[in-house]
């Protein structure tokens, strides 16, 4: 096969794969994005309305993560496109980096799951205890939401929702490490032919 023809056909792949990663970034970014902001659910509620902010700095971990994949996916693309290897050589680094990070998250995740499950049991406990204090009159949307929970089974329905929630995000970060092990490897080919068709323009 021809560099040319080799060239088109990785060209190709790299761009499926770089919008396979593209919707990935989204799916991180609006997982965050409903974290912080839809507070018609228990969890973001109890989670932000505490003094503790475990999930606020996990939220905007991953919504700097989905940006930074997003960001990273265009770059490839353009790189790809307009033929430019240095910017595919950028992109090589900046997958690299990302690919450290987005391994350390299922690590944090696991780690720190046991630690959030905790917080977050104390706050429903204090959220409890509190219950109807009219001195407290900020915590009465929380309370408004845990009376609607609890007309399915609370503590079961609040232990299945945060395991479903961590596995989701565990599962879509490593479909993410794999895209983007094949997107490195699509790159360093895509770089390498590149720079063969330079030296040989008729090859």
């Amino acid at each position: 096969m021809k560099t040319r023809d080799k060239i088109i056909v990785m060209k190709y792949f790299l761009t499926i794969f770089n919008g396979i990663s593209v919707i990935f970034g989204l799916m991180v970014f609006t997982f965050a994005l409903w974290l912080l902001f839809d507070r018609n659910n228990l969890f973001t509620a109890l989670s932000f309305t505490g003094e503790n902010h475990l999930i606020s700095y996990l939220c905007y971990m991953l919504l700097g993560t989905g940006s930074i994949i997003i960001f990273i996916s265009f770059l490839g693309c353009i790189g790809s496109f307009k033929e430019i290897r240095g910017l595919l050589v950028l992109y090589m680094g900046l997958t690299v980096v990302v690919f450290s990070v987005q391994v350390a998250i299922p690590v944090l995740i696991y780690n720190f799951k046991k630690e959030a499950h905790a917080i977050w049991s104390d706050r429903i406990d204090a959220v409890i205890s509190n219950y109807g204090n009219k001195n407290l009159s900020q915590e009465e949307h929380a309370w408004h939401i845990l009376n609607d929970v609890q007309h399915s089974g609370c503590e079961e329905y609040i232990k299945m929702w945060f395991e479903n929630n961590t596995l989701f995000l565990i599962a879509l970060n490593i479909g993410l490490l794999v895209v983007q092990i094949l997107l490195f490897i699509l790159a360093v080919c895509l770089s390498r032919n590149f720079k063969k068709k330079k030296i040989c323009p008729q090859s």
